[in-house]
């Protein structure tokens, strides 16, 4: 992280070998900027070993790099490098430390890529300061005259100190700034100051997940790929911002700023002199009323989340804006009109404001509209005017309890569609399905692009349609086959009716299943439920790319397939507490090659069942993987 004293750490060591004895023959000092120019750092190092003639400096960069070469590999040095997102060029001429030479390299970076590029031994994250050591730091700094020339200034710089977070370079800042300051109506303003900034720009939480679909719904990744690329890059990108101390991890979904670091770059975000993409950001400062319109309108992105806003009575013009959070407010009521200057509008967050039943007239003008989340709030009825947003690849509808209504053909006419999450939607009633109880699944005939998918159901409903009254199946085997094509990821929990998922065998792409808590599953796959269509299951490849599979607490779960299947990707297997089942669809044809990873408890694997002498055999392999 920037401030946090690795020059400072750098400079020490350096210094420390310049005046205290040692086994170097010579300490070499570089900083590497980000645009790495090779001949300016030759030029550095010839200074220090005596070349500094103008004829040594007007020689090629190799045989610059050959002089420096020869004379360095004579000694026994410690190089101090100071890298800004760059790996050093080993074509400098630098020779590399090892036990001949007996020399050493320390480096400071930003980015732990650029550990990785360097092949550091050893690696060592400079943390802030604990409270005690920021304490001591910030006294200093202020000195004591000022500390103590006031009985309340001690108590009072103790606050200020704290909205430090630790960070040694905003302790020095500050610390030196309220050095001259020796009043406590001083210190109090400050205080203020700072706080009034912390409340501006509050520190939350931030789920990965959640960065990654925004960022899908504001175009910052391929448009094109799928959901799973789009996570893998999104991991990637926020990897490297990890590396880079711009975010720091929190728990294993979610990553958090450090308050000094967001607060800089909201600064800089929110000056429309520094940015053409300014943001209006207001998170958390406890509003009761949005800020006044016109601030909207050179606004790219703008953040109302966290804060106590009743009714948005404004309609603002917005022609620029792509992003728009205000989720977890008191919303009741959305002015007529309030969209209706939001052309541009990408991502729109409203989740969390259980008391807003209604969207307004005038939604039908967010066109260029792709993520929308609506989860938790208190909305009865989608109205029939989101039939225009057709750019929607993600909609979040968990867990609106009080949703009762969708038109009939609203969710099939967004062609885009790849994530739809309806998990609680409608709350325990399944209210969402009152104008027919398989319309839903009708429904999924017309996402061509669907990948992730959730949904609650009533206990006593059964929605298979393959099953149902009337099932003509050919007709279903030629529909089924094109519904379920992008579906990768499903998970059914606590489905306390369901008896099986033959409806799986229609999703070829499917990555991950996971199934738990369902009391009267005894088949994943019950292949007669299929009727005459069963002749031809086997050229869906049923599983063909399944990667992990997990069942758990399924008590009366006795098949997950008929027979034997390749499962040429499966690369875990986690079964818990599914007592009756006792065969695996897996033979030596299976196992043969497989990396699979089978993990369960002891006593379950030692009734299993094996369809043959090799994989009776391997299946002890197996068990030492799992």
């Amino acid at each position: 992280m920037g401030g946090v004293g690795k020059t400072t750490l750098l400079t020490k060591i350096r210094n420390n070998f310049h005046h205290s004895p040692n086994d170097f023959n010579l300490v070499i000092w570089v900083v590497v900027s980000k645009d790495l120019k090779r001949e300016l750092i030759q030029d550095k190092i010839g200074e220090m070993i005596g070349f500094s003639g103008d004829k040594w400096k007007h020689k090629e960069q190799h045989e610059k790099a050959e002089d420096i070469f020869r004379v360095l590999s004579k000694k026994s040095l410690f190089y101090c490098w100071m890298i800004y997102g760059s790996r050093l060029n080993t074509k400098i001429g630098v020779p590399v430390p090892d036990k001949c030479n007996m020399s050493e390299i320390v480096f400071t970076t930003r980015s732990e890529d650029v550990c990785g590029r360097m092949e550091a031994h050893k690696k060592f994250k400079v943390p802030c300061l604990a409270w005690d050591k920021a304490w001591n730091l910030f006294q200093e700094k202020v000195g004591k005259e000022t500390l103590f020339i006031h009985p309340d200034i001690p108590k009072l710089a103790q606050v200020v100190a704290k909205e430090c977070g630790g960070l040694p370079l905003a302790l020095i800042t500050v610390g030196r700034a309220m050095s001259c300051k020796k009043t406590p109506e001083e210190w109090n303003r400050a205080i203020h100051v700072l706080k009034k900034s912390a409340s501006d720009f509050s520190d939350f939480l931030i789920s990965k997940e959640d960065l990654w679909y925004c960022w899908m719904g504001e175009e910052l990744l391929d448009e094109h790929a799928s959901v799973d690329e789009a996570r893998n890059k999104s991991y990637h990108t926020i990897g490297t911002l990890l590396n880079a101390c711009t975010l720091e991890v929190w728990t294993n979904h979610c990553v958090k700023m450090h308050d000094a670091i967001r607060d800089m770059a909201l600064r800089l975000a929110c000056d429309p002199e520094k940015t053409k993409d300014n943001f209006l950001v207001h998170t958390g400062a406890n509003l009761i009323e949005a800020p006044r319109v016109k601030k909207w309108k050179i606004s790219k992105r703008v953040s109302l989340m966290a804060n106590c806003i009743t009714d948005l009575v404004e309609a603002p013009r917005s022609p620029n804006v792509l992003t728009l959070f205000l989720c977890t407010n008191n919303l009741e009521t959305i002015a007529k009109g309030f969209f209706d200057f939001m052309h541009t509008l990408q991502v729109l967050d409203l989740s969390e404001n259980e008391n807003l039943t209604r969207l307004p007239s005038g939604v039908s003008k967010l066109v260029s509209l792709q993520h929308l989340n609506l989860s938790r709030t208190g909305v009865r009825d989608l109205p029939v005017e989101l039939k225009a947003l057709v750019k929607l690849i993600y909609l979040n509808l968990e867990r609106m309890n009080n949703l009762v209504f969708i038109p009939p053909n609203l969710i099939s006419n967004f062609p885009m569609l790849k994530v739809l999450r309806m998990y609680e939607c409608g709350g325990s009633s399944g209210g969402v399905l009152l104008y027919g109880p398989y319309a839903i699944i009708d429904e999924l005939e017309g996402w061509k692009h669907l990948e992730v998918f959730t949904l609650s159901l009533k206990e006593q409903m059964d929605i298979y349609w393959i099953g149902r009254e009337g099932f003509d199946p050919q007709n279903s085997m030629r529909t089924s086959q094109s519904c379920f094509l992008c579906l990768q990821h499903v998970e059914v929990v606590s489905c306390g009716e369901l008896k099986d998922l033959t409806w799986l065998i229609f999703a070829p792409n499917l990555n991950c299943l996971y199934i738990h808590f369902c009391k009267k599953i005894k088949k994943i796959i019950n292949l007669k439920r299929l009727g005459g269509v069963a002749t031809v299951v086997g050229l869906l490849r049923p599983f063909e790319k399944l990667a992990t599979l997990h069942l758990s607490n399924l008590p009366l779960l006795k098949s997950i397939y008929e027979s034997a299947l390749p499962f040429p990707y499966l690369k875990e297997m986690h079964i818990n507490w599914c007592e009756e089942l006792k065969k695996l669809p897996l033979n030596c044809n299976t196992l043969r090659l497989s990396t699979l990873r089978i993990i369960g408890r002891e006593a379950w694997w030692n009734q299993l069942e094996w369809e043959d002498q090799f994989s009776r055999h391997v299946r002890f392999s197996s068990l030492l993987r799992g």
